[in-house]
């Protein structure tokens, strides 16, 4: 995953989330980076809900990848 990168949201491991109708959620990487205990992770900006954050990227699928 890269920054520009379009994602959905996808909880693969089963925990609790901010977003809404977290099925739903669609969002933009603005950055990219490694949790303080070793996992990848992005900032995304979600479109679909007043949200943004950092999230495991064992989370996210990639929808539409920039160029």
């Amino acid at each position: 995953m890269k920054i520009g990168d379009l994602v959905r949201y996808d909880a693969k491991d089963g925990k609790a989330t901010s977003l809404p109708h977290k099925d739903e959620q669609m969002g933009i990487i603005t950055k990219t980076g490694v949790h303080p205990r070793g996992w990848p992770e992005c900032h995304v900006v979600w479109y679909t809900c007043a949200n943004q954050g950092w999230w495991n990227s064992e989370n996210l699928e990639v929808v539409s990848e920039s160029r």
